[in-house]
């Protein structure tokens, strides 16, 4: 599964739910994405967006169960 984490200069990143366009703390409740190509393909479009709507936060896709 995929999950949008998002965050600002200072902080730490959270899973982030779309439906609600809020961070969140626990990923249960954040959106979470198959991983097929298509979805591949669609969240990075998502990121994209987000990021030129958001210039003070980051965006980025993670593999639920992978930490950075």
């Amino acid at each position: 599964m995929y999950i949008i984490y998002g965050k600002t200069k200072n902080e730490r990143f959270k899973a982030i739910n779309l439906a609600t366009q809020d961070t969140v703390n626990e990923v249960s409740n954040a959106s979470l994405f198959d991983e097929t190509e298509e979805n591949e393909n669609v969240l990075q479009e998502i990121v994209q967006e987000l990021s030129q709507l958001n210039k003070n936060w980051r965006f980025e896709i993670r593999r639920l169960g992978v930490r950075k």
